[in-house]
């Protein structure tokens, strides 16, 4: 599902391209495009940040913990949060007008994700900011802290199991090489 909500989304920075690079005017049509383009892009940018975060979890569940999702309600609930939180947020700001043609950009139209700062219907600098976190940096940063934290756990896991001393884990000399090229495979 990574791979889909990624292959959306670089289609659309395609059809971005193609339309900037074909004979356009500045019309509201132009504009209507650029947020259509934009609204998707947003939403398939969450997927793929979301999936991200769910991959990461599903290898800390399976490697740390040693099951899978557990029930059949877990893949459900990932899907819903996976895919709608993007189908969420990308038509809200679709329908309070924050998506479109960047102003200082125009001849980069393959880019409509937020309208520019200077742009009247923004609302100015404080509001692009605001909307670039909800719709795009903010999952992006939320995404590295998740992945981050999931690789953390999977390390101090292998640390703990293969440097555990006086409990009744033992570990044989074939595990400890499987489990130190392991670590070194998530290290490097």
């Amino acid at each position: 599902y990574l791979s889909l909500s990624d292959i959306i989304g670089n289609a659309m920075i395609i059809w971005g391209v193609a339309w900037s690079g074909s004979a356009r005017g500045q019309g509201s049509s132009d504009d209507l495009q650029c947020q259509i383009q934009a609204t998707v892009l947003i939403c398939m940018g969450i997927a793929e940040y979301l999936w991200t975060c769910a991959l990461a979890f599903y290898l800390f569940m399976i490697i740390v913990k040693e099951s899978s999702w557990g029930n059949r309600a877990c893949p459900t609930i990932v899907h819903v949060v996976c895919w709608g939180c993007g189908f969420v947020m990308a038509p809200i700001a679709f329908g309070l007008d924050k998506t479109g043609i960047d102003v200082q950009a125009r001849n980069t139209a393959q880019w409509c994700i937020l309208r520019d700062a200077l742009d009247p219907k923004m609302g100015g600098d404080n509001a692009y900011v605001r909307w670039s976190f909800l719709v795009g940096d903010g999952w992006s940063f939320l995404t590295i802290l998740c992945t981050i934290t999931f690789y953390i756990f999977i390390k101090w896991s292998f640390y703990r199991q293969t440097h555990q001393k006086g409990g009744t884990f033992m570990v044989t000399r074939g595990a400890m090489s499987a489990a130190a090229v392991v670590d070194r495979k998530l290290t490097w």
